[in-house]
């Protein structure tokens, strides 16, 4: 291979590799120093998502008890940045806005360890762990009041971190928490509402949009954006129906997201949904498409997308199937 063609391998100048966890996958600590179950917490520990040999995240790798060690791990690696989630029910442990000192603590050590080691720490807000409580007064994400508690631990978390984190997002791959939980009901808290679940979809985006605004009003120094799953639709064939089917897909997953976010609206079956429930309102989209500085894209796979009759081996779930999404 001649040296043009490996310079057009090479990634630009200013590229920078990273690392990245979430907080449920790595700090275990699930009820240490006053912080609240979330929602997983809960579906594990209870019985009602099992996991192959009764293993679950309550300690995990334990990050939360050996920092230090897991910081310099990451010097050793070499990677410039680290992306890591705040754990919302660490921060606040009740519906009476309860503040808890230690899980503030622990991402002022976490943030200013990255910096002492020269990484450049990206934050994420919400990486799933919605509270437990949050579900259970409020009906998590089904619920508007919602949106306010995330907007205010927004807040509390830019008050704190706003000047020394590098990135900021508010969420990773929304779609997935409220899809999968709340329409599906394969994720924590695992309602199957069907259609009725889109109002989650509108509330999480919702959500987002009025943390951008919180961020941006704390006037934090990083930039600002969200994280997404994107997937990419292919036709299986070029069988007119295969195509049909990852048109509808793209609605269904990547579009789902996408669209509101760039201000083109809710894709139609979501639109339908929400306007019947009363749960889009005034302003809504327009807070939802608030600008961003970046959009994170977690991109796994791209996936080939079969007619009805063949969508099973897709993975898609009865429900989506059904409803054509």
């Amino acid at each position: 291979m001649n040296d043009t063609n490996n310079d057009n391998l090479r990634f630009p100048e200013g590229f920078l590799w990273g690392t990245s966890n979430a907080a449920y996958q790595i700090e275990g600590a699930w009820d240490a120093d006053g912080k609240a179950p979330s929602i997983w917490d809960i579906a594990i520990h209870s019985g009602q998502l099992p996991v192959p040999e009764g293993s679950d995240l309550s300690v995990a790798s334990d990050e939360y008890h050996r920092l230090s060690e897991d910081l310099d791990l990451l010097g050793e690696i070499g990677a410039p940045v680290h992306r890591f989630s705040v754990s919302w029910p660490r921060i606040i442990i009740d519906d009476q806005k309860t503040t808890n000192p230690a899980g503030l603590d622990y991402y002022d050590r976490l943030v200013d360890g990255l910096l002492e080691r020269g990484i450049r720490p990206a934050a994420c807000l919400y990486h799933w762990d919605t509270p437990q409580w949050l579900e259970d007064r409020y009906g998590g994400w089904m619920g508007r009041e919602s949106v306010d508690w995330f907007t205010d631990f927004t807040h509390i978390m830019a008050q704190r971190l706003g000047d020394r984190v590098d990135q900021w997002y508010t969420m990773n791959e929304p779609s997935h928490p409220a899809l999968a939980g709340y329409v599906a009901g394969m994720f924590p808290p695992m309602r199957q509402e069907g259609e009725r679940g889109f109002d989650a979809v509108h509330n999480i985006l919702l959500a987002h949009g009025m943390s951008v605004r919180a961020l941006r009003e704390e006037n934090v120094k990083g930039s600002i954006g969200v994280i997404l799953a994107v997937i990419g639709m292919q036709p299986a064939t070029s069988n007119p129906d295969d195509i049909a089917a990852a048109d509808r897909a793209s609605y269904g997953i990547d579009r789902m997201m996408l669209d509101p976010l760039l201000g083109r609206g809710h894709v139609p079956t979501v639109r339908r949904q929400v306007e019947e429930d009363g749960a889009c309102r005034d302003n809504d989209m327009e807070i939802i498409s608030e600008p961003l500085d970046v959009l994170g894209v977690n991109w796994y796979s791209s996936l080939n997308v079969a007619s009805t009759e063949r969508a099973s081996k897709f993975g898609y779930s009865d429900f989506m199937v059904e409803k054509g999404l």
